[in-house]
Parts: C-alpha cells; structure tokens; sequence
C-alpha cells in the first residue's frame, strides 16, 4: 500500500517571508511548475498571499508545504 505523499498530484510550495513570498506548485513528475514570486505589501497575512496565487495561477492543491518567516518569542509565533 502506498503512503500519502505518493497518491498527491499537488503539493502548493510556499516561502513566505516579511516582504516577499515564493511559491509554486508540484507537477506530475514532482517538479515545480507555476514558480512566481509576489510582494507582500498590502496582503493582511499568509492567508492573503496564499489565496493570490491561487486566484492567479488557477491551480488547486491537493496539500501544502509552507516556510514562514515570523519572530519567535517563547513557545509561540506570531505571524503578522
């Protein structure tokens, strides 16, 4: 029986940071299509950044991996 992973077809790739966001999709083969890089000036958050690039590529992920770059302090981040 196969795992999870391999039964995706895409998998959304996100770095998102302070000023700019990178994202991508995985193809079939598991390479990165779609790569675009965005700024993040007027978004309200990572949720924001994420639903643009969707909007703007017209693709729809199966799953996410997401890299966000926020502060840490203590036991808890706080994205912004």
């Amino acid at each position: 029986m196969g795992s999870v992973a391999s039964k995706l077809t895409s998998v959304l790739l996100a770095d998102i940071g302070g000023t700019t966001s990178r994202f991508a999709v995985t193809g079939a083969a598991g390479r990165p299509e779609h790569i675009a890089t965005m700024a993040n000036n007027g978004l309200s958050g990572p949720a924001a950044a994420i639903a643009r690039y969707l909007g703007q590529t017209d693709v729809r992920p199966q799953a996410g991996v997401l890299a966000v770059a926020a502060p840490v302090g203590g036991d808890e981040i706080v994205l912004t």
